[in-house]
């Protein structure tokens, strides 16, 4: 997907671009309106009928029928084309609003894992939906706060210059001061809306993220603090309100002093043309009720330009969040990968985080095709790193990493990700039920194999117990679960999974030595036949493992089998001591 605009017209028109029948919905608009302004027009030929036949009334009658039939016909055609162009608009409308949340929603997903880690999630979906409605109100405001008032007014204008050319150079007097108005106001209520946009936005996240930690806010009994801290920025976004609020009522009291001028200088006209016999009563009442008319527009489209200004400046404000181009992309000629054995190897490879050293240097690692690997080391050694750069969340800045000689960097994010199931220490669920977060890991097996995958990693032990089963809902992050059961279903989803490629990261370190020894029989089934790296400071949990890779400073310091490494009496005999004995 393209990168977003960081204009908000830009962005707004890329998608109205698409919609055609646009093409034929303006044209109906201009021709409803025409038949409006049609109405008061055969209303003002019956009051000069009235006034020159007053003595004649049977007269009057013959000749206020056509004019009559003519004014029912006005306004039955103007409210069917009207209807008709407005469920066509309110159409768009909908379909606009879930094209334009549709996308951010895939656009932001799309994003590397240490963009995203570096925001707030609260923030972000509340950025999605603001974009979206805003993007919505922006194309209501176009049509019927702009487009609209510019047919209304064109078609007045052409009405009285036909009544008299005095009463057009009059009207486009007042509509140029009223657009000069417009044009300066506009510029600094979009700066202030924006500001304020950006300052309501930084409260919402705050109010999310206190939320979303509830627990820790209570545990530390912090909601004094939490509130203090809020109530900070509510005084910030009070002030940047409270500033755009005067600085757009201001602009409002100039529009509506101009507005009320053109109102008595229109009159004023009107009436000495009257008096100098120009013009008939009639023409006065058609006047009149063409001023009246547009003094609505006027004023709506006033309200409009603000709401135009307002969605603008959120537009953009969300589009400095949406804009950023996503930091890992698939190549244009990504082929799908095809795991066959399952070997990994890092090649001569180098990686280091933004503004820190480089964590690993000329690193290379093979790991065979069904190949059982465990990796230990002290925190920050770089074992995570490693499995977050074989899915790809980042990349190195030199080197490769190939799966059956197939570089990564050359083959689709999806269909890597695909290939491996993780298990990790700290599991994610949906909001969602037992079974639904089970049979995330392939949303295509049928029941009875999520049935049959919850069994291995003793989930369902726990589900039966449950008033709902796997009906029940796990709450948000998972918090009506247990941090065991979270990870059972974690284990339970990966086993659904069934990837070629298996990573463990701490798979077990949330579970008591019961469920540990019932998961670690399932696992072993669930390991034959994969390529495995596991991730443990348990060391007792990778007995069954192949090969010990021990790490330091992303560099291997030390490999072989379990039994062989507490042998040579090194840096894992060192570690595994100081599980067993404790320190001395």
């Amino acid at each position: 997907m393209r990168p977003y605009p960081k204009s908000a017209i830009s962005y707004f028109f890329y998608y109205i671009k698409h919609y055609k029948v646009l093409f034929v919905i303006l044209p109906s608009i201009f021709v409803a309106s025409f038949f409006e302004k049609l109405a008061p027009y055969f209303f003002s030929k019956m009051i000069d009928v009235f006034t020159v036949s007053l003595n004649e009334k049977q007269m009057a009658l013959t000749k206020i029928w056509p004019y009559f039939l003519s004014f029912v016909i006005s306004l039955l055609l103007f409210n069917v084309i009207r209807q008709m162009g407005m469920f066509i608009i309110l159409k768009i409308s909908a379909d606009l609003t879930i094209k334009t949340k549709e996308d951010a929603f895939v656009y932001m997903n799309g994003h590397s894992v240490q963009y995203l880690s570096g925001q707030q999630s609260g923030k972000i979906g509340g950025k999605v939906n603001e974009l979206s409605n805003e993007t919505k109100n922006m194309f209501h405001t176009l049509m019927w706060g702009f487009y609209y008032p510019f047919v209304i007014m064109t078609i007045t204008f052409g009405m009285l210059f036909f009544t008299n050319w005095l009463f057009g150079v009059l009207f486009l007097f007042w509509l140029v001061v009223f657009g000069l108005i417009l044009y300066f106001s506009s510029s600094f209520l979009k700066k202030y809306s924006s500001f304020a946009t950006e300052k309501r936005s930084i409260t919402s996240g705050r109010i999310v993220d206190t939320l979303a930690n509830v627990l820790l806010v209570k545990s530390f009994a912090s909601l004094p603090f939490e509130r203090k801290e809020l109530k900070k920025l509510l005084f910030e976004e009070k002030q940047a309100l409270t500033k755009m609020f005067f600085k757009t009522e201001l602009s409002r009291f100039c529009q509506f002093i101009v507005v009320a001028l053109f109102q008595i200088s229109m009159l004023a006209l009107a009436i000495y043309l009257w008096y100098q016999g120009i013009i008939q009563t009639g023409a006065i009442v058609f006047v009149l009720m063409l001023i009246s008319s547009i003094m609505g527009v006027f004023q709506h489209f006033v309200f409009a330009l603000l709401d135009w200004n307002h969605a603008i400046g959120s537009v953009e404000n969300c589009l400095q969040y949406l804009s950023f181009e996503h930091g890992i992309v698939d190549k244009k000629n990504a082929s799908v990968l095809k795991v066959k054995n399952g070997e990994i190897i890092f090649k001569d490879m180098l990686f280091h985080y933004p503004n820190r050293k480089s964590l690993f240097n000329k690193f290379d690692l093979t790991i065979r095709a069904g190949e059982k690997v465990g990796l230990v080391g002290i925190s920050g050694s770089g074992k995570s790193t490693l499995i977050s750069l074989l899915q790809r969340f980042y990349e190195p800045q030199k080197g490769q990493i190939l799966i059956d000689n197939q570089d990564i960097s050359n083959v689709t994010q999806d269909s890597l990700r695909k290939s491996i199931a993780v298990i990790p220490q700290d599991t994610s669920l949906f909001h969602r039920s037992i079974y639904e977060n089970i049979a995330y890991g392939n949303p295509k097996a049928s029941e009875k194999k999520v049935i049959q995958a919850s069994k291995m990693a003793h989930v369902d032990d726990f589900v039966q117990d449950l008033p709902m089963g796997y009906e029940s809902m796990v709450g948000e992050r998972g918090l009506k679960v247990s941090g065991g059961q979270r990870q059972r279903i974690a284990v339970a989803r990966a086993i659904l999974k069934n990837a070629p490629i298996l990573i463990l990261d701490e798979a077990t370190s949330a579970l008591d030595s019961e469920s540990e020894m019932f998961i670690q029989k399932g696992m072993k089934d669930l390991m034959n036949g994969k390529t495995v790296i596991a991730i443990a400071h348990r060391l007792s949990t990778l007995k069954e493992m192949d090969r010990i890779i021990v790490m330091s400073k992303g560099k291997i310091i030390e490999q072989g089998k379990p039994k062989e490494l507490l042998e040579k009496n090194g840096a894992y005999a060192h570690l595994w001591k100081i599980q067993t004995k404790g320190w001395k």
